[in-house]
Protein backbone atom coordinates (compact mmCIF):
# COMPACT_ATOMS: atom_id res chain seq x y z
CA UNK A 1 0.00 0.00 0.00
CA UNK A 2 2.91 2.64 0.73
CA UNK A 3 4.31 1.34 -2.12
CA UNK A 4 1.36 2.53 -4.16
CA UNK A 5 1.12 6.04 -2.54
CA UNK A 6 4.84 6.72 -3.13
CA UNK A 7 4.06 5.92 -6.85
CA UNK A 8 0.93 8.25 -7.13
CA UNK A 9 3.07 10.99 -5.46
CA UNK A 10 5.73 10.76 -7.91
CA UNK A 11 3.05 10.91 -10.45
CA UNK A 12 1.24 13.71 -8.63
CA UNK A 13 4.52 15.90 -8.89
CA UNK A 14 5.29 15.38 -12.17
CA UNK A 15 1.95 16.14 -13.05
CA UNK A 16 2.45 19.62 -11.63
CA UNK A 17 6.10 19.94 -13.37
CA UNK A 18 4.29 18.86 -16.26
CA UNK A 19 1.56 21.53 -16.21
CA UNK A 20 3.69 24.45 -15.58
CA UNK A 21 5.08 23.77 -18.63
CA UNK A 22 2.05 24.28 -20.73
CA UNK A 23 1.08 27.82 -22.26
CA UNK A 24 -2.30 27.98 -20.84
CA UNK A 25 -5.03 30.70 -22.80
CA UNK A 26 -8.46 32.05 -21.50
CA UNK A 27 -10.50 33.72 -24.07
CA UNK A 28 -14.50 34.88 -24.03
CA UNK A 29 -16.81 33.43 -26.48
CA UNK A 30 -19.65 35.20 -25.48
CA UNK A 31 -17.89 38.72 -25.54
CA UNK A 32 -16.38 37.90 -28.76
CA UNK A 33 -19.53 37.08 -30.36
CA UNK A 34 -21.15 39.97 -29.10
CA UNK A 35 -19.04 42.38 -29.95
CA UNK A 36 -18.01 41.12 -33.84
CA UNK A 37 -19.75 43.67 -36.13
CA UNK A 38 -21.41 40.64 -38.26
CA UNK A 39 -23.46 39.55 -35.00
CA UNK A 40 -25.18 43.09 -34.74
CA UNK A 41 -26.16 42.67 -38.58
CA UNK A 42 -27.17 39.42 -38.76
CA UNK A 43 -29.90 40.15 -35.65
CA UNK A 44 -30.96 43.37 -37.81
CA UNK A 45 -31.54 40.93 -40.57
CA UNK A 46 -33.13 38.84 -38.56
CA UNK A 47 -35.55 41.54 -36.72
CA UNK A 48 -36.64 43.19 -40.10
CA UNK A 49 -37.29 39.29 -41.88
CA UNK A 50 -39.37 39.04 -38.49
CA UNK A 51 -40.79 42.37 -39.10
CA UNK A 52 -42.05 41.53 -42.55
CA UNK A 53 -43.36 38.44 -41.71
CA UNK A 54 -45.59 40.40 -38.92
CA UNK A 55 -46.97 42.45 -41.64
CA UNK A 56 -47.73 39.89 -44.21
CA UNK A 57 -49.70 37.97 -41.04
CA UNK A 58 -51.14 41.32 -39.89
CA UNK A 59 -52.90 41.60 -43.58
CA UNK A 60 -54.14 38.15 -43.46
CA UNK A 61 -55.55 38.91 -39.92
CA UNK A 62 -57.32 41.88 -40.79
CA UNK A 63 -58.77 39.80 -43.94
CA UNK A 64 -60.15 37.18 -41.32
CA UNK A 65 -61.41 39.89 -38.99
CA UNK A 66 -63.50 40.92 -41.30
CA UNK A 67 -64.58 38.15 -42.35
CA UNK A 68 -65.74 37.10 -39.01
CA UNK A 69 -67.38 40.98 -38.31
CA UNK A 70 -69.32 40.08 -41.72
CA UNK A 71 -70.60 36.45 -39.98
CA UNK A 72 -71.57 38.18 -36.42
CA UNK A 73 -73.46 40.89 -38.53
CA UNK A 74 -74.85 38.08 -40.68
CA UNK A 75 -76.12 36.17 -37.27
CA UNK A 76 -77.72 39.31 -35.91
CA UNK A 77 -80.26 40.06 -39.31
CA UNK A 78 -80.83 36.20 -39.17
CA UNK A 79 -82.26 37.37 -35.65
CA UNK A 80 -84.69 39.57 -36.84
CA UNK A 81 -88.63 38.00 -36.95
CA UNK A 82 -89.61 40.24 -39.76
CA UNK A 83 -87.59 38.95 -42.51
CA UNK A 84 -88.76 36.88 -45.18
CA UNK A 85 -88.64 32.94 -45.27
CA UNK A 86 -86.88 34.09 -48.71
CA UNK A 87 -84.44 36.33 -47.17
CA UNK A 88 -83.56 33.92 -44.44
CA UNK A 89 -82.51 30.93 -45.97
CA UNK A 90 -80.39 33.35 -48.53
CA UNK A 91 -78.57 34.93 -45.83
CA UNK A 92 -78.12 31.58 -44.06
CA UNK A 93 -76.87 29.87 -47.22
CA UNK A 94 -74.32 33.36 -46.87
CA UNK A 95 -73.32 32.75 -43.63
CA UNK A 96 -72.30 29.28 -44.41
CA UNK A 97 -70.43 30.23 -46.86
CA UNK A 98 -68.46 32.83 -45.05
CA UNK A 99 -68.18 30.55 -41.81
CA UNK A 100 -66.08 27.82 -44.28
CA UNK A 101 -64.42 30.71 -45.69
CA UNK A 102 -63.58 31.31 -41.95
CA UNK A 103 -62.22 27.89 -40.84
CA UNK A 104 -60.54 27.90 -44.07
CA UNK A 105 -58.65 30.90 -43.19
CA UNK A 106 -57.82 30.49 -39.86
CA UNK A 107 -55.89 26.87 -41.05
CA UNK A 108 -54.41 29.10 -43.61
CA UNK A 109 -53.06 31.91 -40.72
CA UNK A 110 -51.95 28.77 -38.19
CA UNK A 111 -50.04 26.98 -40.97
CA UNK A 112 -48.47 30.37 -42.45
CA UNK A 113 -47.47 31.39 -38.91
CA UNK A 114 -45.94 27.94 -37.87
CA UNK A 115 -44.24 28.07 -41.28
CA UNK A 116 -42.65 31.27 -41.38
CA UNK A 117 -41.87 31.19 -37.65
CA UNK A 118 -39.56 27.87 -38.39
CA UNK A 119 -38.01 29.46 -41.28
CA UNK A 120 -36.91 32.61 -39.37
CA UNK A 121 -35.51 29.94 -36.74
CA UNK A 122 -34.04 28.18 -39.18
CA UNK A 123 -32.49 31.36 -40.53
CA UNK A 124 -31.46 32.94 -37.08
CA UNK A 125 -29.30 29.04 -36.13
CA UNK A 126 -27.66 28.96 -39.64
CA UNK A 127 -26.47 32.81 -39.25
CA UNK A 128 -25.07 32.05 -35.86
CA UNK A 129 -23.29 28.96 -36.96
CA UNK A 130 -21.75 30.88 -39.72
CA UNK A 131 -20.67 33.69 -36.96
CA UNK A 132 -19.00 30.94 -34.77
CA UNK A 133 -17.47 29.17 -37.64
CA UNK A 134 -15.83 32.63 -38.26
CA UNK A 135 -15.03 33.55 -35.15
CA UNK A 136 -13.30 29.92 -34.39
CA UNK A 137 -11.37 30.54 -37.27
CA UNK A 138 -9.86 33.75 -35.84
CA UNK A 139 -9.45 32.05 -32.21
CA UNK A 140 -7.89 29.21 -33.65
CA UNK A 141 -5.57 31.55 -35.60
CA UNK A 142 -4.22 33.69 -33.02
CA UNK A 143 -3.94 30.26 -31.07
CA UNK A 144 -1.34 28.78 -33.36
CA UNK A 145 0.29 32.48 -33.49
CA UNK A 146 0.70 32.67 -29.80
CA UNK A 147 1.39 29.01 -29.55
CA UNK A 148 -1.03 27.73 -26.86
CA UNK A 149 -1.40 24.58 -25.88
CA UNK A 150 -4.97 24.89 -23.80
CA UNK A 151 -7.19 27.17 -23.88
CA UNK A 152 -10.48 27.83 -22.33
CA UNK A 153 -13.38 29.66 -22.58
CA UNK A 154 -14.64 32.06 -19.44
CA UNK A 155 -18.21 31.67 -20.51
CA UNK A 156 -18.63 28.38 -20.86
CA UNK A 157 -20.64 26.99 -17.87
CA UNK A 158 -20.24 23.92 -16.20
CA UNK A 159 -23.35 21.16 -15.50
CA UNK A 160 -23.80 22.50 -12.63
CA UNK A 161 -24.35 26.36 -13.82
CA UNK A 162 -20.78 27.24 -12.61
CA UNK A 163 -18.49 28.79 -14.50
CA UNK A 164 -15.84 26.72 -15.76
CA UNK A 165 -13.08 29.01 -15.36
CA UNK A 166 -13.38 30.91 -12.02
CA UNK A 167 -9.96 32.88 -12.42
CA UNK A 168 -7.49 34.04 -14.69
CA UNK A 169 -5.06 36.59 -14.96
CA UNK A 170 -5.96 39.49 -17.36
CA UNK A 171 -2.87 38.89 -19.70
CA UNK A 172 -3.91 35.42 -20.29
CA UNK A 173 -7.38 36.75 -21.76
CA UNK A 174 -7.31 36.90 -25.30
CA UNK A 175 -10.41 37.89 -26.42
CA UNK A 176 -10.06 42.00 -27.11
CA UNK A 177 -7.02 40.52 -29.73
CA UNK A 178 -9.75 38.28 -31.56
CA UNK A 179 -12.07 40.87 -31.46
CA UNK A 180 -9.74 43.29 -33.44
CA UNK A 181 -8.66 41.06 -35.87
CA UNK A 182 -12.66 39.98 -36.45
CA UNK A 183 -13.34 43.78 -36.53
CA UNK A 184 -10.82 44.80 -38.74
CA UNK A 185 -12.08 44.42 -41.66
CA UNK A 186 -15.33 46.13 -41.35
CA UNK A 187 -17.35 48.12 -43.61
CA UNK A 188 -18.07 52.00 -43.05
CA UNK A 189 -20.93 52.79 -42.15
CA UNK A 190 -23.28 54.19 -44.88
CA UNK A 191 -25.58 57.18 -44.02
CA UNK A 192 -29.20 55.95 -43.32
CA UNK A 193 -32.26 57.68 -43.62
CA UNK A 194 -34.31 59.87 -41.39
CA UNK A 195 -36.74 57.49 -40.42
CA UNK A 196 -40.53 58.60 -41.33
CA UNK A 197 -42.66 59.44 -38.40
CA UNK A 198 -45.59 56.71 -38.04
CA UNK A 199 -49.17 58.53 -38.22
CA UNK A 200 -51.24 59.30 -34.93
CA UNK A 201 -54.26 57.37 -34.82
CA UNK A 202 -57.36 59.07 -34.54
CA UNK A 203 -59.05 60.47 -31.27
CA UNK A 204 -60.53 57.82 -29.76
CA UNK A 205 -59.31 55.19 -32.17
CA UNK A 206 -57.42 52.41 -30.76
CA UNK A 207 -54.40 51.51 -32.48
CA UNK A 208 -54.07 48.40 -34.80
CA UNK A 209 -52.64 45.41 -32.57
CA UNK A 210 -48.90 43.81 -33.56
CA UNK A 211 -50.10 40.68 -34.59
CA UNK A 212 -48.42 37.61 -32.69
CA UNK A 213 -45.65 35.92 -34.31
CA UNK A 214 -45.05 32.98 -31.39
CA UNK A 215 -42.30 35.70 -29.68
CA UNK A 216 -39.46 37.08 -30.70
CA UNK A 217 -36.60 35.63 -32.48
CA UNK A 218 -33.79 35.57 -29.96
CA UNK A 219 -29.92 36.09 -31.60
Amino acid sequence: MKKYLILAAILAVGSVVHAADLKIGIVNMDKIFREFYKTEEAKKNIEAAQTEAQDALKEKLDVFNKNRDAILELDKELAKEELSQETKEKKAKERNEKAEEYRRMEREIIEFRNARLKALQDQAKRMRDELVQEIRKAVDERIKSKQFDIVFDRSGMSANGVEVVLYSRASDDFSEEVIKDLNGNRPKPTPTPEPTATPKPAPGASPSPTPDFGGKINF
